[in-house]
């Protein structure tokens, strides 16, 4: 729901119905089955978010509906909810951004 204090309007989508019969209403929040295509005009959103569902995704399709939608310059946004180690070298860069 912090998304949806910080914009006017959030566009929450699910492949499952069952997850989205499971989320909370809000009035900025309009939930979607759909898969990769959100029906969105073309450049119309500011940020495309994953939460801890990524390695769920067809990234391709992914990727291909975020550019259609984004903004010039606009963000796609993904994030876990714990931190995972990879490598010392890797683990440098990701600790660089936290």
């Amino acid at each position: 729901m912090a998304l949806a204090g910080r914009y006017a309007s959030v566009l929450a989508t699910d492949a499952s119905d069952r997850m989205i019969a499971e989320a909370t209403a809000h009035p900025r929040v309009r939930y979607a089955v759909t898969d990769y295509t959100t029906g969105l005009e073309p450049h119309s959103v500011g940020i495309v978010t994953v939460a801890q569902a990524l390695h769920w995704l067809d990234l391709d399709a992914l990727i291909r509906e975020a550019r259609r939608v984004l903004v010039p310059d606009g963000l796609l946004a993904a994030w876990c909810y714990s931190r995972c180690r990879v490598s010392p070298e890797v683990d440098a860069v990701f600790d660089h951004f936290i």
